[in-house]
This record gives C-alpha cells, structure tokens and sequence, in this order.
C-alpha cells in the first residue's frame, strides 16, 4: 500500500528506488524446488531525493530443481542456484545446500516423471511479478 509523505505532484516525482530484499528460503511441500521469499520496498523520490511515496510488497520465487536426483551433487547444485539467482546471497550456499539435501532424501516418488534438459535459470525479478517461477536444473550446464 503506498504511504504519502507529502502531497504528490506529478512534477515531484523524479526518481524511483528500488530494493530487494532476500527472506526465507524454504522446501516446496510436493515438488523438488525451493521457495525463495523476498520483500521489494519501491520508494518514489523527488528531485532532491526526498520519499514522496514508498510501498513494500511480499514476494516468492519458485526456484524448481528438475534433475535433482538420488545420484546429484548438493554442493555442486547449491552453488549453481546461488551463481545464477542474484536473489540469494553467496553466503547462504550452506543453507541452499542443506535444503537441497533434504529433497533428495525426501521420498523417491517425489521425483517420479523424468525431468529434462540441465539448465540454471534464475534471473531477477522486476519486483511486482509475483509469484516468480524460475527452473533451476541439475548436474550439467548447457
């Protein structure tokens, strides 16, 4: 919801800034996928970079793990969704990796229906596109 903090003219407004913010990082309850919780503050500035309005939405990101398998590197995984999702910090490769862990030894018929090509995509949002759906492959890049 936008919050005034001093009447808007349309000439006031000059700017906007834009912030991502990274939240928890969850397992999918029925797929092989990460969900990626984030927060996106937009923030309307005037010339002199006074707020004039600012708003805050909750935002998801399904990060799906199409050739996770019994046979999958975690590690190798982790840093492959962490390298190509610019949501993730580099130093939640650890977290990433654990909860990688825990699909794969989750049941096998999670996995049922082969999964196709080995691709990362993970690219970020333009933050009011939500929920974002990203599928993020296995062992092999293209």
């Amino acid at each position: 919801m936008m919050t005034p903090t001093a009447m808007v003219q349309p000439e006031d407004a000059k700017y906007i800034k834009r912030r991502l913010r990274c939240g928890s990082i969850d397992v999918h309850p029925t797929e092989p996928a990460l969900i990626l919780n984030y927060e996106v503050e937009a923030t309307i500035l005037s010339e002199s970079e006074n707020p004039v309005l600012s708003d805050k939405k909750q935002c998801q990101k399904i990060i799906r793990l199409k050739a996770l398998n019994k046979n999958s590197d975690c590690g190798l995984l982790a840093r492959e969704v962490v390298n190509k999702c610019s949501l993730i910090h580099a130093s939640k490769i650890g977290d990433v990796e654990h909860l990688i862990y825990f699909l794969q030894s989750r049941k096998e018929n999670a996995f049922a229906g082969g999964y196709g090509d080995n691709s990362v995509n993970c690219s970020p949002s333009n933050g009011y596109e939500s929920p974002q759906t990203t599928s993020v492959e296995g062992e092999k890049a293209n």
